[in-house]
């Protein structure tokens, strides 16, 4: 009885000991590749600064209430940009981007919209494109 207790307990306490070490491994894996991302990429560590930053809004900047722009506002900007995307040009799944974004006191004012394409639109919300060029390119586009 005590050898079939004794075995057990083996059993018991190789099987944790084993998961437990490829828990450490696993573990020292993906802190590595985490530092290597924020070294090696820019991008990747202002995009983690920025889904930080935006966890530490304050009530009142989220209290902040701008309506959202209706459907028929979307399409006479998109009109009058010709149904394309104004960073790259393309005219596949358009949406119109806040350049200042409404929780943060942007408005629905024509200078504050740009018209983007999905690729774009991610883009802007992480970072890769600034708000100054957006906002250059709102400024230098025609008025109607």
């Amino acid at each position: 009885m005590i050898v079939i207790l004794a075995l057990i307990f083996y059993v018991i306490y190789t099987f944790i000991v084993q998961h437990l070490w490829q828990t450490i491994v696993a573990a020292v894996i993906i802190i590595g590749s985490f530092i290597y991302f924020l070294v090696k990429f820019p991008r990747f560590r202002q995009w983690i600064k920025d889904r930080f930053n935006n966890r530490q809004t304050t009530e009142k900047e989220s209290s902040i209430k701008v309506p959202q722009i209706n459907q028929s506002e979307k399409n006479e900007l998109m009109s009058r940009v010709h149904n394309r995307c104004e960073y790259c040009g393309d005219h596949y799944t358009l949406d119109v981007h806040h350049i200042i974004e409404r929780s943060q006191g942007g408005s629905n004012s024509y200078n504050n919209l740009i018209v983007l394409c999905a690729k774009c639109h991610r883009m802007a919300h992480g970072g890769g494109i600034s708000k100054a060029r957006l906002q250059g390119i709102a400024r230098h586009r025609k008025h109607f």
